[in-house]
């Protein structure tokens, strides 16, 4: 995924030229959308199906949620799966991930997850939810497939970025919306707003009666890497976060280097990363996801760091969850 186009910020607003001429094009697109979802009779799974969504393209922290509702139902006496397109990947699925796989096959985020909980990659979400199910889930963790009209959702908890919001309110290509607000809150149980301001309304995102959570996510750099200085790189759906977290934790950042989305890092890159890093005599850092697409070759002197999720309201998450059926045993 490549990197946004800077008239989709909220900073840039809704009458940007670009924005202006594009809209007739996100009208057409959000059409698409609407008429897709009204038109489908999603398929119910034999278990409850939870989906971690968003409003917005790319990135906005839905994977280290979706391991959190997993972690979550495993403690009330659940068996999660977690459900995933494997976007990246070359595996159309339905397969269940295993050790051997790899991010290139898989996609990162899948391989990710997959190494603390059941992970299914399937393009078809159905076809998805069938050999979880038969693989002894008792409930279904969706990572995205929010627009996905072919499997019936239980629960869905709608994610939005604290600080960029809906960006510049307008639909894709004019903006960064995959739908019209409104529809997607119609559909959601509760929004999460990821980050941010206290108290600061995410741009452009209206007024809903839905119930709201917060979480934040903070880079958990250890004690031994907090007193040399920093080089950085990620490609993730918005790298600023990931450089702004390390210096929040106190890491001293010389250069931070960001990619597009999900980019498959060259040897040619990390070969020139490593260099700058050496040159000025600073460790070289990056995301868990980031560095699950490099090969053993290329992660050697580099240092993945964890993010550490947290949310302000922890006991309305548990409502939610324990208002599924109960597991069977």
């Amino acid at each position: 995924m490549i990197s946004p186009p800077r008239f989709w910020s909220a900073k840039e607003g809704r009458n940007h030229p670009l924005a202006l001429l594009l809209s007739p094009l996100g009208g057409i697109y959000g059409a698409v959308v609407a008429r897709k979802l009204a038109g489908s009779v999603p398929e119910k799974a034999p278990i409850p199906v939870i989906c971690a969504g968003n409003i917005t393209m790319g990135g906005v922290g839905k994977t280290p949620f979706v391991a959190e509702l997993a972690n979550r139902l495993a403690s009330m006496g659940h068996t999660p799966f977690i459900l995933t397109r494997g976007y990246g990947g070359s595996l159309t699925g339905p397969v269940r991930a295993a050790p051997e796989h790899t991010a290139a096959e898989i996609g990162d985020e899948a391989q990710m997850l997959s190494c603390d909980h059941s992970v299914i990659v399937s393009r078809n979400r159905v076809e998805g939810a069938k050999l979880a199910h038969d693989e002894g889930a008792s409930v279904i963790v969706m990572d995205d497939g929010f627009q996905n009209p072919g499997l019936h959702k239980d629960l869905i908890f709608l994610l939005v970025d604290g600080e960029t919001g809906l960006g510049n309110g307008r639909i894709f290509p004019a903006g960064p919306l995959r739908e019209a607000p409104h529809a997607a809150l119609s559909r959601a149980a509760a929004l999460l707003i990821v980050g941010g301001r206290e108290g600061h309304q995410p741009p452009h995102l209206p007024a809903s009666s839905l119930p709201v959570m917060r979480m934040r996510l903070e880079s958990v750099v250890p004690l031994e890497r907090l007193g040399q200085p920093a080089h950085a790189f990620s490609g993730i759906g918005r790298p600023e976060k990931f450089f702004k977290g390390l210096e929040a934790a106190g890491v001293e950042l010389l250069e931070r280097t960001p990619f597009p989305d999900h980019h498959m890092f060259t040897e040619e890159e990390i070969a020139r990363l490593i260099a700058r890093a050496a040159a000025d005599d600073a460790q070289l850092l990056t995301t868990e996801k980031d560095f699950a697409r490099l090969s053993p070759e290329q992660a050697d002197g580099i240092t993945p760091i964890p993010a550490r999720l947290t949310l302000d309201n922890p006991a309305l998450l548990d409502q939610f969850l324990a208002s599924l059926p109960e597991p069977v045993r």
